[in-house]
């Protein structure tokens, strides 16, 4: 937990956060915003509709408030749920190396974490979520096949996006057959079709979807298409029935 401390306190530095050239200091934030030292001191976060822990308040966007909530943070005094919320709340577009990120022992505070290669948004970021997609984790390589579907696709992201999709979790299956879809990745085409056939109508849903974003005069007439459409899963056979309509 020190070296994850130590590694995101440089590479999480005050001018890597949006909307601040500079984030003031722990001690300079509590003199400047009591009121957010409070908040942060007693951190009652709410729970959304999943149930899943967050913390409100506009003020988690000011620059006082991210110099707290990152230093809350790298302490790591506090529950998992309460870090994944903490980890959720930090707002920054710079980059870290995955091999530093690994240290953090929680999988679900590592998965939280890869919502900043989002914030990044460029190559590093998806090169972020790439070496992500082979976390020993499924809950952090979910997180990692969804999020790259917001990223720009590469060829190494591809590579990997195609592995998972062999991926012993379904949930790691299907969001990188949306990902691979939402990028038109015309090579996943043929490693996609044997996802029709998957156990799980989520997986399905996700890989048919991509095929007919990726090629949709072939998927009009895949031999699987028919038997889709009588489904008892609705939103396949919804699917599979539009895909059958559309010219």
């Amino acid at each position: 937990m020190k070296s994850l401390t130590l590694a995101l306190s440089l590479l999480l530095a005050p001018a890597a956060f949006a909307g601040s050239s500079e984030l003031p200091t722990p001690d300079e934030a509590r003199t400047a915003r009591p009121d957010i030292t409070q908040f942060v001191d007693e951190l009652l976060p709410a729970r959304n509709r999943a149930g899943q822990f967050y913390i409100p308040g506009a003020w988690t966007a000011t620059p006082e408030g991210q110099a707290l909530l990152l230093e809350r943070f790298q302490s790591g005094r506090d529950s998992s749920d309460i870090r994944v919320a903490l980890a959720y709340s930090l707002d920054s577009s710079h980059f870290f190396d995955w091999t530093e990120l690994q240290q953090e022992p929680d999988p679900k505070v590592r998965g939280a974490l890869l919502h900043l290669a989002k914030t990044e948004g460029g190559a590093q970021g998806a090169q972020l979520v790439v070496s992500a997609l082979s976390d020993s984790s499924e809950w952090v390589r979910s997180e990692a096949a969804r999020l790259a579907g917001y990223l720009p696709a590469s060829p190494a992201m591809e590579t990997a996006l195609l592995a998972t999709l062999q991926d012993s979790a379904p949930k790691v299956r299907g969001m990188s057959a949306r990902s691979l879809g939402w990028h038109s990745v015309a090579r996943a085409y043929d490693e996609l079709l044997p996802l029709l056939r998957d156990t799980e109508p989520e997986v399905v849903d996700h890989a048919l979807k991509a095929l007919a974003k990726i090629d949709p005069q072939r998927t009009r007439m895949l031999e699987e298409l028919p038997e889709l459409a009588a489904s008892p899963y609705p939103r396949i056979a919804e699917r599979a029935q539009r895909i059958q309509a559309s010219n």
